[in-house]
């Protein structure tokens, strides 16, 4: 338990480190379209701004949550338990580090390929009980006394997780042109990603029903119903993390389509398209273990949890040992999946020096299940002033868990600096942080 607790702590504390949020938000549906904007709808891989477009890098980071504002970060110390004294909901928090490696992309003919390098950091908190925090860790309102005893009465009616995950990608893209009317032009894509998992790690807890009871010689469970899942890679406790084409354990596909009304000087007056995104996922065939226990303790009996400690297969057999969890389901192979997404976008320049875009994400999967890595749906709009080489962009935003941001940033031909949160960060009461920077470049015309 005090590793389970340690780990809630880490996620809570990266907020002062580490920034969150999703793609290359205001890059990805800016007039100039580069690998950012294929990565984003494979069928852009055919609408490249240039005959060959390499990117040398592109990393994004940041950090979402719920409950706690900036503001609460720079009066609080313990942001854990201030966390679960404020919460009245279910507390969320994503926290994501997105790097683009080298990525290249040309056109021959009415054909375009792709290739790119991808790696991803992610550690979420999803919907977990304040109950449940506050039982194990302190009292601001869930508990009542004795003058003995402390109790904490828990009654979940979801299962609440907590996850950690990293994997790296190859990407391969292609794309053509399969229609055009005139000044009308449709095109579709794909991309295939080979993927090479790096970690994994979920502790969820379904469906909790249960009564934390605290005195003077620890912390106990009793009268408690309901689900535990844990799941981990062998990497993610030793650290050996390996990259190589021996350790590719995954494949994704992702599938788009896009249109174009072009004026008569090539630019396009409007552009949309559609997505369908990380049809797939990844495994850890060795080294992993995925358990699922069902809990039964009766309610005159108890099970303390505050001296659970150790590795985790050393938790595991300690809980195995205590008669009150009974493995359901059990496996030495782990398998993960991606998120599956619906992109859906469209953008308009009616202006020379203007172009604005909608950007909408939805998650099609449901990330309450335990081997899931999430993802937020969200809905973008990003205003745009163009100035040749020089733009200048505000993505507004309303995310799943941290509500609505505003954010700012610039664009200087192939370089990008620019958060989708800086205006309502500034303001202190933002629930989000994030930054994102880049460079490419373009050779040729398209």
């Amino acid at each position: 338990m005090k590793r389970f607790l340690h780990f809630v702590a880490l996620s809570f504390l990266s907020f002062t480190a580490t920034f969150a949020q999703s793609h290359f938000i205001g890059i990805q549906n800016g007039p100039r379209k580069g690998m950012q904007t294929a990565l984003m709808n494979p069928a852009e891989i055919s609408s490249l701004s240039k005959k060959v477009e390499v990117s040398l890098f592109s990393v994004h980071a940041g950090i979402s949550n719920n409950i706690l504002t900036f503001q609460d970060i720079l009066d609080g110390d313990d942001l854990l338990d201030l966390a679960f004294e404020k919460a009245d909901d279910p507390i969320n928090l994503r926290t994501d580090i997105a790097v683009m490696g080298p990525a290249v992309g040309f056109s021959v003919g009415k054909w375009s390929f792709g290739i790119a390098t991808q790696g991803f950091v992610r550690a979420d908190i999803i919907d977990l009980d304040p109950a449940l925090g506050d039982g194990l860790l302190g009292d601001s309102g869930y508990s009542w006394e004795t003058p003995s005893q402390t109790f904490t009465a828990i009654a979940s009616e979801y299962n609440q997780r907590i996850v950690a995950s990293g994997w790296s990608e190859l990407d391969f893209l292609v794309g053509r042109e399969v229609f055009k009317m005139g000044n009308h032009h449709f095109s579709a894509g794909a991309n295939l990603r080979l993927i090479f998992p790096s970690a994994y790690a979920n502790i969820g807890m379904g469906e909790l029903r249960a009564t934390i009871i605290e005195d003077e010689d620890g912390i106990y469970l009793t009268d408690t119903r309901g689900s535990l899942n844990i799941s981990y890679s062998d990497a993610t406790l030793t650290e050996d993390f390996n990259v190589g084409l021996a350790s590719l354990r995954g494949f994704a596909l992702d599938l788009g389509g896009n249109y174009q009304w072009k004026k008569s000087d090539g630019k396009s007056f409007i552009h949309g398209g559609l997505a369908i995104k990380n049809l797939g996922g990844m495994s850890f065939r060795e080294n992993s273990t995925d358990r699922a226990y069902a809990i039964n303790i009766p309610a005159n009996q108890r099970f303390q949890i505050d001296n659970l400690e150790g590795s985790l297969d050393e938790i595991e057999a300690q809980l195995e040992n205590s008669g009150y969890f009974t493995v359901n389901r059990g496996t030495d192979q782990l398998s993960v999946n991606l998120p599956t997404l619906l992109n859906l976008y469209g953008e308009i320049q009616p202006a020379k020096v203007f172009q604005a875009s909608l950007f909408i994400q939805r998650r099609l999967s449901n990330e309450s299940n335990n081997n899931l890595i999430t993802a937020q749906n969200m809905i973008v709009l990003t205003p745009r002033l163009v100035l040749g080489a020089f733009q200048l962009y505000s993505p507004w935003a309303h995310n799943q868990v941290s509500g609505l941001t505003g954010g700012l940033g610039l664009q200087i031909g192939g370089f990008f600096l620019g958060s989708n949160a800086l205006l309502t960060g500034t303001m202190a009461n933002s629930m989000q942080a994030d930054v994102h920077i880049g460079f490419s470049f373009g050779i040729g015309n398209n």
